[in-house]
Protein backbone atom coordinates (compact mmCIF):
# COMPACT_ATOMS: atom_id res chain seq x y z
CA UNK A 1 0.00 0.00 0.00
CA UNK A 2 1.04 3.63 -0.80
CA UNK A 3 2.75 5.20 1.91
CA UNK A 4 3.81 8.89 3.16
CA UNK A 5 6.98 8.17 5.50
CA UNK A 6 7.82 11.08 7.25
CA UNK A 7 11.07 11.67 9.53
CA UNK A 8 13.62 12.84 12.02
CA UNK A 9 16.35 14.60 10.17
CA UNK A 10 18.99 14.18 12.46
CA UNK A 11 20.00 10.49 12.48
CA UNK A 12 18.80 8.11 14.84
CA UNK A 13 16.14 6.10 15.91
CA UNK A 14 12.91 7.14 16.65
CA UNK A 15 9.78 5.98 17.80
CA UNK A 16 7.49 5.01 15.18
CA UNK A 17 3.60 6.00 14.55
CA UNK A 18 1.21 4.89 11.89
CA UNK A 19 -1.00 8.24 11.48
CA UNK A 20 -4.53 7.26 9.93
CA UNK A 21 -5.77 9.63 7.77
CA UNK A 22 -9.66 11.17 7.56
CA UNK A 23 -11.60 9.50 5.17
CA UNK A 24 -9.77 12.48 1.83
CA UNK A 25 -6.89 10.31 2.90
CA UNK A 26 -3.51 12.39 1.92
CA UNK A 27 -4.45 15.38 2.34
CA UNK A 28 -2.15 18.91 2.35
CA UNK A 29 -3.10 19.15 6.27
CA UNK A 30 -2.75 15.28 7.12
CA UNK A 31 0.80 15.86 5.43
CA UNK A 32 1.28 18.58 8.15
CA UNK A 33 0.28 16.54 10.75
CA UNK A 34 2.66 13.49 9.79
CA UNK A 35 5.56 16.19 9.05
CA UNK A 36 5.23 17.87 12.50
CA UNK A 37 5.24 14.73 13.86
CA UNK A 38 8.26 14.04 12.56
CA UNK A 39 9.63 17.21 13.62
CA UNK A 40 8.70 16.33 17.69
CA UNK A 41 10.87 12.93 16.78
CA UNK A 42 8.78 10.33 15.42
CA UNK A 43 9.24 8.13 12.14
CA UNK A 44 5.75 8.39 10.49
CA UNK A 45 3.92 5.92 8.03
CA UNK A 46 0.67 7.43 6.83
CA UNK A 47 -1.12 4.67 4.33
CA UNK A 48 -3.45 5.52 1.58
CA UNK A 49 -6.85 3.67 3.64
CA UNK A 50 -8.23 3.23 0.37
CA UNK A 51 -5.48 1.82 -1.70
CA UNK A 52 -8.19 -1.59 -2.78
CA UNK A 53 -10.61 0.91 -4.28
CA UNK A 54 -9.11 4.19 -5.10
CA UNK A 55 -6.26 4.47 -7.70
CA UNK A 56 -2.73 5.16 -6.03
CA UNK A 57 -2.51 8.97 -5.19
CA UNK A 58 -6.04 9.73 -4.79
CA UNK A 59 -7.22 12.68 -2.80
CA UNK A 60 -10.66 13.61 -2.04
CA UNK A 61 -11.56 17.19 -2.26
CA UNK A 62 -12.79 18.58 1.13
CA UNK A 63 -16.18 18.65 -0.41
CA UNK A 64 -19.81 17.12 -0.68
CA UNK A 65 -18.91 15.02 -3.43
CA UNK A 66 -15.47 14.24 -1.64
CA UNK A 67 -17.03 13.60 1.37
CA UNK A 68 -20.12 10.97 0.44
CA UNK A 69 -17.21 9.46 -2.12
CA UNK A 70 -14.44 9.18 1.08
CA UNK A 71 -17.77 7.47 3.31
CA UNK A 72 -18.48 5.12 1.03
CA UNK A 73 -15.22 4.05 0.43
CA UNK A 74 -15.34 3.71 4.49
CA UNK A 75 -18.02 2.14 4.26
CA UNK A 76 -16.69 -0.51 1.20
CA UNK A 77 -13.54 -1.52 3.58
CA UNK A 78 -14.05 -4.01 5.96
CA UNK A 79 -12.70 -3.66 9.54
CA UNK A 80 -10.35 -6.45 8.95
CA UNK A 81 -9.01 -4.65 5.86
CA UNK A 82 -8.22 -1.80 8.29
CA UNK A 83 -6.72 -3.84 10.80
CA UNK A 84 -4.53 -5.80 8.14
CA UNK A 85 -3.53 -2.60 6.84
CA UNK A 86 -2.23 -1.07 10.35
CA UNK A 87 -0.71 -4.48 11.36
CA UNK A 88 1.48 -4.11 7.78
CA UNK A 89 2.01 -0.33 8.43
CA UNK A 90 3.49 -1.30 12.02
CA UNK A 91 5.71 -4.60 10.35
CA UNK A 92 7.03 -2.29 8.42
CA UNK A 93 7.79 0.53 11.02
CA UNK A 94 9.06 -2.61 13.35
CA UNK A 95 11.70 -3.61 10.57
CA UNK A 96 12.97 -0.17 9.64
CA UNK A 97 16.36 0.75 10.77
CA UNK A 98 15.08 4.48 11.87
CA UNK A 99 12.29 2.90 14.44
CA UNK A 100 13.66 2.32 17.93
CA UNK A 101 12.97 -1.22 19.45
CA UNK A 102 9.66 -1.67 21.15
CA UNK A 103 8.28 2.03 19.98
CA UNK A 104 5.80 1.58 17.87
CA UNK A 105 2.04 3.36 17.85
CA UNK A 106 -0.83 3.84 16.37
CA UNK A 107 -2.66 7.70 15.86
CA UNK A 108 -5.36 8.89 13.57
CA UNK A 109 -8.26 10.99 13.32
CA UNK A 110 -11.87 10.51 11.75
CA UNK A 111 -11.10 7.11 10.41
CA UNK A 112 -8.48 6.08 12.09
CA UNK A 113 -9.02 7.75 15.55
CA UNK A 114 -12.54 5.39 16.74
CA UNK A 115 -13.22 1.99 16.43
CA UNK A 116 -16.00 1.62 14.06
CA UNK A 117 -19.66 1.64 15.57
CA UNK A 118 -18.94 3.64 18.41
Amino acid sequence: MRTFVASPRAPGRYPGVVFYSDIFQLTDSTLRWCTRLAGYGFVVAAPEIYHRIEPAGTVLAFDDEGKRRGQADADATPVADFDDDIRAALDWLEADGRVADGGLAATGHCTGGLPRGI
